[in-house]
């Protein structure tokens, strides 16, 4: 525990992860994020969250060796590290106040996720986000980008691992906006000032309206790419995908 830290001004809860140096995320700290969101809900001293990294980069996704274990040692393992990546987003998208993301630079897989997962989205100029989870033998998480820009558009994008600028899906209406990355700040904090001034119950009902009538389903839909995963992480093209990440060389297929 101790990755995540929290500072309240004026009613603006800041949220900081900060595992360093890349935010990578795995098992324990889905579960740190999770417990750290719901704690922050018992809470009456905020009206808004401004979701932020004090590493390098937004987040660079799964930690290879959990990824590596996915692939590797079966479905128990692979069921568990899933459920409480879902839980994780799930407790995000639940918290009772609307949660602004502030994105520096990369948000790569359950990164790109944890964004797609607050309610508005402000990035810098460098910000690029994408789900390469099938160039490293994982299946799951385009339920997430489909929220950022139009569904077959992040078919694309999530069948080839391919990275899409902020700027881009801001072009789409994913993102609020975009701004020099020393202004990323500021920028959140006038979002979040123009919320944290209005009646706090009233947000409050708004933001689970907002999540009942959208009813994304997104921790159903992710658990359903999950268990179709675990079909292929029992195959020889999923080991050979993860050796190849790991020998940094081209994958060879069998189709096996």
């Amino acid at each position: 525990m101790g990755n995540i830290e929290l500072e309240i001004h004026n009613k603006v809860a800041i949220v900081t992860l900060n595992k360093k140096p890349f935010n990578l995320v795995n098992r324990e700290y889905y579960a740190e994020i999770k417990l750290f969101m719901e704690n922050l809900n018992l809470r009456e001293d905020f009206n808004v969250v401004i979701l932020r990294s004090g590493c390098k980069c937004f987040c660079a996704g799964g930690d290879l060796d959990e990824i590596k274990n996915i692939v590797t040692l079966g479905d128990d393992f692979a069921t568990y590290a899933c459920r409480s990546c879902a839980e994780a987003m799930g407790a995000i998208i639940n918290c009772k106040k609307p949660v602004i993301a502030a994105v520096n630079g990369k948000a790569i897989g359950a990164g790109a996720a944890i964004v797609a997962s607050c309610d508005i989205i402000i990035a810098d100029e460098e910000a690029v986000f994408s789900f390469p989870e099938i160039t490293v033998g994982l299946i799951g998480a385009s339920e997430f980008l489909q929220i950022l820009i139009p569904r077959r558009l992040a078919r694309y994008y999530v069948l080839t691992g391919q990275p899409i600028k902020a700027q881009e899906v801001k072009a789409f209406g994913g993102i609020l906006d975009v701004v020099p990355k020393e202004n990323l700040m500021e920028r959140a904090f006038k979002v979040a000032d123009e919320i944290s001034i209005l009646a706090p119950k009233s947000v409050t009902l708004l933001k689970k309206a907002l999540n009942d009538n959208d009813n994304e389903r997104l921790s159903e839909k992710y658990m359903h790419e999950a268990k179709l995963g675990l079909q292929f992480y029992k195959s020889k093209d999923a080991k050979e995908t993860i050796a190849s990440v790991l020998e940094k060389r081209k994958p060879v297929f069998t189709g096996e």
